[in-house]
């Protein structure tokens, strides 16, 4: 998961004690239901390295490992393992170095068996010499050559860092084999007893009884083998990593740090060496130390999502619907509802288009019997329309008549009021030349003969009278002849308009 929204618990694989973070504080009020984290003891781990080349890809990488796993470090065909690695850069070299981890799953189950009977899972396990890499994560160390030695009943281990990053790590000698040898020479005593001897006393022989000096020399053996170890440890990784010269050493019981520790270190060799425990946080504890670390580490690892290192034997069961049975079953459940849902959907959808049918069939019985009327009504419409077209035709020939008649009168009126003007002017004429006519006779609307007679001295108004009615625009105004009878002259005039 990309975010964390609750505390993640811890539970201590020996005492079963729980602490939980939420990011800024550990308390000890575990929430049921939460994330839980544990840790892996040190002995439960098969460590085995060997180098690759580079450009060797993940999914050949993870088969190599196993292989190797089984061939080279021994495992058991017989048995069931959780196989892991940790890939680790070269200087000046184009392979890896790959620390592959094995971890026999019965075996760890034995261990964790209490934690899984009371939560029936743990969702991160992680490998405890990965979990002081928060220290650098969160920088509450700077990067530096560290190295951390845990100490404890059944489980103890060396790892090195430089420059923050993991390089190498062993087991060491526990609290319980250093009991069996007091007990060997004869100093009877416990796990719990002898941590307490180390933090109140531990390698300051100055703190002992007199009569105690074998009690001492046997403690001081058992951390100059352990401090052996860890020149051993520095001499193979230097010629591997370059890690020259331990900075800081850590080392801690689940009491804190061993008391006279300090100068031990000192007459050791590990000259200008600063020395300390593993209370490295804010908040300061009494015991569990390491819990504390590697609760921090499970919340970084988390916070990334990275379960890369997460040796995941006792996983959570996933919720019915994310099964693989559950998914069958959800799906064939959905499918189901999404067939009933279907054939109802059908049946509800028949009903709505019965129904519509039969609406639509009323519709359709009201609108056929409308339809009905209204042929009905168009039949006797049709029948109106064909008597009104006959009178329309009657009305036309009766309208074309009268429009004959119309015009025949207004010609008669015109050619009547033609005529009269024509005779009004001939007229007017006449009585403004004193002329007397015998005959006029029309012809037509527009020719007129007229016979004229005239005294002598009259003569000449009858040229007269022509030119007048050739300037009142008529034409062809003419007479054949001008007689004179006994003192009387007759013309024939024809006047034409």
């Amino acid at each position: 998961m990309g975010s964390i929204s609750q505390q993640i618990n811890f539970i201590n694989p020996s005492d079963l004690s729980c602490i939980s973070f939420d990011g800024k504080e550990f308390t000890s009020e575990c929430k049921k239901r939460s994330f839980i984290g544990s840790r892996l003891k040190y002995s439960d781990l098969i460590l085995h390295s060997f180098k690759l080349p580079s450009n060797t890809n993940s999914e050949e990488l993870a088969s190599i490992v196993e292989i190797k796993m089984y061939e080279e470090a021994g495992l058991d065909l017989e048995k069931k393992y959780h196989i892991s690695y940790i890939k680790k850069e070269l200087d000046f070299e184009e392979n890896f170095l790959i620390e592959a981890v094995a971890v026999e799953i019965n075996r760890a189950s034995k261990h964790l068996k209490n934690i899984v009977h009371k939560t029936k899972y743990i969702d991160f396990l992680a490998l405890p010499f990965l979990s002081f890499s928060t220290l650098y994560k969160n920088k509450i160390l700077l990067p530096k050559n560290d190295i951390f030695i845990y100490i404890d009943e059944d489980d103890s281990f060396i790892t090195l860092y430089k420059d923050g990053k993991y390089i190498s790590s062993k087991s060491t000698t526990t609290i319980e084999e250093m009991v069996k040898n007091l007990n060997s020479i004869g100093y009877e005593t416990t796990s719990n007893n002898l941590l307490k001897i180390l933090t109140e006393k531990g390698l300051d022989i100055s703190l002992y009884e007199r009569g105690s000096g074998a009690v001492y020399n046997q403690i001081e053996s058992e951390f100059v083998k352990i401090f052996t170890k860890i020149n051993d440890i520095i001499l193979y990784n230097r010629s591997i990593f370059g890690f020259e010269n331990a900075q800081r050493i850590f080392l801690c019981t689940k009491y804190g740090k061993i008391n006279g520790l300090d100068g031990f270190i000192q007459n050791f060799g590990f000259e200008n060496v600063e020395v300390s425990d593993f209370n490295f946080f804010a908040q300061k504890f009494e015991k569990n130390f390491l819990d504390y670390v590697t609760l921090s580490y499970i919340y970084d690892e988390i916070l990334c999502d990275n379960q890369s290192h997460n040796i995941d034997i006792f996983p959570r069961e996933k919720p019915f619907y994310r099964k693989t049975v559950g998914k069958y079953i959800i799906s064939a459940s959905i499918i189901l509802l999404l067939a009933i849902a279907f054939v109802s959907s059908l049946y509800y959808e028949i009903d709505r288009l019965s129904q519509k049918k039969k609406d639509l069939e009323v519709k359709l019985e009201k609108i056929e019997k409308v339809a009905k009327k209204i042929k009905q009504k168009i039949l006797v419409l049709k029948k109106d329309i064909e008597t009104l077209n006959k009178k329309e035709q009657e009305i036309d020939i009766k309208l074309k008549n009268i429009n004959q008649s119309l015009n025949s009168l207004e010609s008669i009126i015109i050619r009547k009021n033609y005529s009269s003007d024509f005779i009004l002017k001939v007229n007017a004429l006449l009585k403004k030349y004193n002329l007397a006519t015998t005959k006029v006779t029309l012809s037509g609307g527009d020719s007129m003969i007229i016979d004229i007679v005239a005294e002598p001295y009259k003569r000449d108004n009858i040229a007269k009278f022509m030119e007048s009615l050739l300037k009142e625009g008529f034409v062809g105004v003419k007479t054949d002849e001008i007689i004179s009878d006994e003192q009387i002259y007759t013309s024939t005039i024809e006047i034409k308009k």
